[in-house]
């Protein structure tokens, strides 16, 4: 008999799979671990995405938020821009209306000085014509006291130191009857008409004085007595 010749190069038989249930049962864990293995990194690859979008919105809200704060910087300092410009326009106005005021003012007052300068003129005139007469009356009659021997006083003025200062001289004079000018008379604040003179009286170092034709003061008591010996 002639017998079938053997291939060349024979396939190695192929190993059946082990059907044992410790082999099925390895087999299926190995699967299962794969799956996991295989879920994990989908898991982990899935929170690196979500990390990185997690940091790019972050990122995004982190920008948003700076543009928002640069905006509301600039809606502040306009605010405050408008806010300035307002009291400054207020201060303004408040100028303006007291100056229209002060113009208003002014021009009464000089519409009223107007009026009244002629008749304060005259008014002025008439003082002074009474004044010149009054001096002259009381010159009159300090002749004729001093011929008589006698003497008249203005009566003493509250509230005038310059006044007071007058009596209370008049007073020791008085005490020590000394002779005096005959007529010692005030006619206004710091004016009197002494003796048959019209002077201005003033405060000095010494208490009260004459001030002088040439602006020298004179002591009050030496011009009264003066005043006694015309």
């Amino acid at each position: 008999r002639r017998v079938a010749a053997e291939p060349a190069n024979p396939q190695p038989a192929k190993a059946l799979p082990d059907s044992r249930p410790e082999t099925l049962a390895l087999t299926a864990k190995q699967s299962e671990a794969a799956a996991l293995r295989q879920r994990a990194e989908d898991a982990a690859a899935d929170a690196k995405h979500s990390q990185a979008e997690a940091a790019s919105c972050a990122e995004r809200v982190a920008a948003l938020e700076r543009r928002l704060r640069v905006k509301q910087q600039a809606m502040d300092q306009e605010d405050l821009k408008l806010v300035q410009q307002a009291a400054k326009i207020r201060t303004e106005n408040e100028d303006l209306r007291r100056a229209l005021r002060d113009q208003r003012r002014d021009a009464t007052a000089a519409e009223q000085r107007a009026v009244l300068q002629d008749w304060c003129a005259e008014e002025v005139d008439g003082v002074r014509q009474e004044l010149s007469a009054t001096v002259r009356s009381l010159r009159g009659l300090a002749a004729l006291l001093r011929a008589r021997g006698r003497s008249v006083r203005s009566q003493p003025v509250s509230g005038d130191h310059i006044d007071l200062q007058v009596h209370l001289h008049l007073r020791d004079w008085d005490a020590s009857r000394e002779r005096l000018a005959p007529v010692v008379w005030r006619v206004s604040h710091g004016e009197y008409v002494i003796g048959e003179e019209f002077v201005k009286i003033v405060g000095a170092a010494s208490g009260i004085a004459v001030l002088g034709t040439g602006g020298g003061l004179i002591s009050f008591g030496d011009f009264v007595r003066q005043q006694a010996r015309q």
